[in-house]
């Protein structure tokens, strides 16, 4: 979660995401899947890529934001 409130209004493939979160990219899948039938994610086709992005659902997407502003001001 954290990582989609510091990246907010960015769209990224799999494997982008992997190597940001140093994550396995068949564990990624599934998050993705899980994070995108739940609403929290969306999912978009950049010419034949899969691309995710945080919700464009304000209801679901401000706590995400709100919780990631604090952490991220603490980041060095």
């Amino acid at each position: 979660m954290l990582f989609w409130g510091l990246h907010y209004s960015g769209k990224f493939d799999e494997w982008t995401i992997s190597y940001a979160l140093d994550y396995n990219i068949s564990d990624i899948e599934k998050e993705l899947l899980t994070l995108v039938e739940t609403g929290i994610i969306d999912k978009y086709d950049g010419e034949g890529v899969a691309l995710y992005s945080l919700t464009l659902d304000e209801e679901k997407r401000r706590p995400i934001i709100e919780w990631a502003r604090p952490r991220h001001a603490s980041i060095k």
